[in-house]
């Protein structure tokens, strides 16, 4: 089904394709077009958009929206992955999807390479091989910076802009690059205030440590989260904060380890907050394998919101993190750079996209 802003967006071009409207006329307002193409305005403004992210159109401030005078200069993106085996169960395998798939309808050209070809290759090779290529953006797919990573130094010396999706909080300033990332303190904050809301008292956290940021998980010290607890009137005991620190191929085993400890205690949890939601998938395994029903023994509560958690039996609640919005807004940026990208900034200071999350209220939380 053709939605009637990509009809709108189809009329439009082919108006600019065949001369009626031709290179620098002004279009009339919002307003007046939506009466023109009898569309709502909000539909109207939604076409607009994708025709300037498209390059076929130019948005001047305080003047109005006029038809691209320069032939579209062919967009080429690059992007820089850390790990050509990432699994599936990881933010990119997500987003990145969805930044092809943005990429391709705003008819942006997108190649790849791996983050050891930077590393290992001289920064002038590098920086010729981008120039001669005409690469107008890049997508590194990176986190956690120190500041002296060997790709840096080959990135700063080229005047293009560079995003860096699902960042952490100190990227922007620590590259100087843009950085698209979640709010995992307050989205982990609001899954809590979920739990409170639903009347629970005693929840159990399967939290696991950043590898990077060592004594946090999810941006917060775990004294922070036992202040969460505390916050929400919920129970504060020790025994109730479980943390992981082995290899992700361990963490199954060790999650029905945490799950047998915590249903022996004399006041076991009623709820289970989950660092993930493949730790979310875990517990269900295990409380299945002990004949306990979720929601009616325990609720189970996941973070980041993996798209199958919505077909589990019963639906896992998650705070989704939409990282697909991540590769979305990661793609329009790309082709947005006049908005937020300065060419030849001595001393870039990096900024900060944060996409907002959502609570996915589901069975798993809701019928307990």
């Amino acid at each position: 089904m053709v939605l009637k802003k990509d009809n709108v967006v189809q009329k439009i071009r082919e108006m600019i394709r065949t001369g009626k409207l031709r290179p620098g006329t002004k279009l009339k307002n919002g307003v007046e077009l939506a009466r023109e193409f009898n569309v709502a305005h909000l539909t109207m403004r939604r076409a607009l958009r994708e025709l300037e992210l498209h390059g076929d159109l130019e948005v001047v401030h305080g003047r109005g929206t006029f038809v691209s005078i320069q032939p579209e200069e062919k967009r080429r993106v690059l992007v820089i992955r850390d790990n050509v085996n990432e699994g599936y169960d990881t933010p990119s395998s997500y987003y990145l999807p969805e930044f092809l798939c943005r990429s391709s309808e705003l008819g942006v050209e997108v190649a790849e390479v791996l983050l050891s070809f930077l590393r290992n290759s001289p920064p002038r090779f590098i920086q010729k091989q981008l120039r001669e290529n005409q690469i107008t953006g890049i997508l590194l797919m990176g986190s956690n910076y120190l500041g002296n990573e060997p790709e840096l130094e080959v990135l700063r010396g080229m005047d293009i802009p560079i995003l860096i999706p699902r960042g952490s909080r100190k990227d922007a300033k620590t590259t100087g690059f843009t950085v698209l990332r979640s709010d995992y303190r307050r989205a982990w904050k609001d899954g809590l205030a979920y739990l409170a809301e639903k009347g629970f008292t005693r929840v159990a956290l399967l939290l696991c440590e950043d590898p990077v940021n060592k004594g946090t998980s999810r941006d917060l010290t775990f004294k922070a989260h036992r202040e969460l607890l505390e916050q929400f009137g919920m129970d504060t005991d020790e025994e109730l904060i479980c943390v992981s620190r082995v290899p992700s191929s361990q963490r199954q085993e060790e999650t029905a380890n945490h799950i047998k400890r915590l249903l022996q205690l004399p006041k076991p949890p009623q709820a289970f907050y989950c660092y993930s939601d493949f730790i979310a998938l875990y517990v269900y395994q295990v409380l299945m394998e002990m004949g306990k029903s979720i929601p009616d023994d325990y609720a189970v509560m996941g973070f980041c919101g993996y798209p199958g958690g919505k077909y589990l039996s019963p639906p896992l609640a998650t705070v989704d993190c939409d990282y697909k919005m991540i590769g979305k807004r990661a793609a329009e940026l790309l082709c947005d750079v006049n908005k937020w990208f300065v060419h030849n900034e001595k001393e870039p200071k990096g900024k900060e996209v944060v996409i907002r999350h959502k609570i996915m209220k589901r069975a798993s939380v809701e019928s307990w």
